[in-house]
């Protein structure tokens, strides 16, 4: 008796196992920077203030820690997230059947394909891509919800440090009146355009000591001198001499 051979590969099956291994890197990327995120987080929260120069460690300190989560398995990142209890019961469900798909398709697909499938068997072929494709569709939904939950951290570590507007110096403006405003606190020549001042304004910003949000305004300081700045527009509203 001939033995069965072993079933034709379709292209299909072959691009939906690209897609599934390279969409569990995007997810491992992003608990890994969850994880790094919920470390600094709860570090600038212990401060009252962050300084800029302290943003910036921090910062740095949490990419070489997302670094070192990149060498550790799905496995052991999902250990870590268990532990700081960010996801509920059902998502972190949903994420460990994902990972477990994925190490699936890794180390098993091609064994089982090739062992249980037969040549030209076009239904068991067409079996497996349906499975495939439902299985990327379900990383690409997870994924999704784990990046926005990623994005959000970043963007939170950010107002907390100053980062947010530091990362943004290309949107600063201001207005003919609040040139005029900042000329006359800072007593500056009456001859000074608006250019002068945002020169002036945009220096003083690069190189903050510390930057605090209240409500919808920043709050940046060097020296003795306290820029007011909209979160929203970016528009530097006013400055003047820090009277503390």
């Amino acid at each position: 008796m001939e033995r069965n051979k072993i079933p034709e590969v379709s292209d299909i099956i072959y691009e939906m196992v690209g897609k599934i291994i390279e969409q569990n890197q995007c997810l491992d990327c992003n608990l890994a920077l969850i994880l790094s995120y919920d470390k600094i987080l709860k570090e600038v929260g212990t401060q009252e203030t962050v300084f800029v120069r302290k943003g910036y460690k921090i910062e740095h300190s949490a990419k070489y820690f997302q670094e070192e989560l990149q060498r550790e398995t799905s496995g052991q990142i999902l250990k870590r997230i268990r532990k700081i209890n960010f996801f509920n019961e059902e998502s972190l469900e949903w994420v460990d059947i994902v990972i477990g798909n994925r190490n699936y398709i890794a180390h098993d697909f091609f064994r089982y394909f090739n062992k249980l499938g037969k040549k030209d068997d076009s239904e068991y072929i067409a079996e497996q891509e349906k499975e495939l494709i439902e299985i990327y569709d379900r990383m690409v939904s997870v994924g999704k919800a784990v990046n926005d939950i990623a994005n959000s951290m970043k963007k939170k570590f950010e107002l907390e440090t100053g980062l947010e507007l530091l990362n943004n110096l290309e949107k600063l403006h201001t207005t003919v009146g609040g040139a005029e405003r900042i000329k006359k606190n800072l007593d500056f020549f009456a001859d000074i355009g608006i250019e002068g001042v945002m020169d002036f304004c945009n220096g003083i910003i690069a190189d903050a000591e510390k930057i605090i949000h209240k409500g919808k305004n920043w709050y940046v300081y060097k020296d003795r001198v306290v820029i007011t700045i909209n979160r929203k527009s970016y528009t530097i509203i006013t400055a003047k001499l820090n009277q503390v």
